[in-house]
Order: C-alpha cells, then sequence, then structure tokens
C-alpha cells in the first residue's frame, strides 16, 4: 500500500523532465534531496544553469518543511511551483499528491544512551 507519492519537474517551453515518488515509508527531507539530484542529472549544463535559482529555492523549501515537520497534503494535492525570472515557461516543481513529504529525519544522539 503506497500512502506518499509526488513528482519533481522541471518544464519550461521546450522541456518537460520528472522524477516520480512513492513510498509507504515516510518520504523525509534527504529523499528530497536525492530526488531533486536525480532531476538535476537529467538535464544538461544549459537547463541547469537558467534553473539553478529555482533549483536552490526549491531545496530551501524542502528544508523548510522539514524544520516544521513535513508537507501533509490531507485529501488536497499540494504543488508549488519556482518560476525564472524573465521567462514565461522556465520553472522547477514540486508536487505532493498523495500522504507526507519532507518529514524530518532523526537521528540518534549516541550522548544521550
Amino acid at each position: 500500500m503506497i500512502l506518499n507519492r509526488g513528482r519533481f519537474q522541471a518544464q519550461g517551453e521546450k522541456l518537460e523532465k520528472s522524477v516520480p515518488w512513492s513510498k509507504s515509508l515516510p518520504f523525509y527531507d534527504i529523499d528530497g534531496h536525492a530526488c531533486m539530484d536525480d532531476l538535476v542529472t537529467m538535464l544538461n549544463k544549459k537547463q541547469n544553469a537558467i534553473r539553478a535559482k529555482a533549483f536552490d529555492d526549491a531545496r530551501s523549501y524542502i528544508d523548510r518543511c522539514s524544520s516544521n515537520g513535513g508537507v501533509r497534503s490531507s485529501d488536497v494535492k499540494k504543488s508549488k511551483s519556482f518560476r525564472v525570472k524573465s521567462t514565461m515557461h522556465e520553472r522547477v516543481d514540486i508536487e505532493v499528491n498523495s500522504g507526507t513529504a519532507f518529514e524530518p529525519q532523526l537521528t540518534l544522539n549516541e550522548d544521550s544512551e
């Protein structure tokens, strides 16, 4: 049973690449960053250069969501677009279609044992 799913997209006038994800386990912030890295590798240097700030903004969004406990779609799809200024179509999108995403990954403190 898959509870958590969504996708990361890079779009533009001549571009549409995406990295979908689906997990029954929590989708952590580190998972979001890994998917974003996968998306970056799918684009060429020029496509990445155009979207550099949009990618940075999307990564910051993942971090902000994580610091607030993650994103919950409830029954409504959550999406966020990071548009490239001075263009009409170039952008990076994050979608959470169901479940939760970007939960903070807890680490055990060895001193607390």
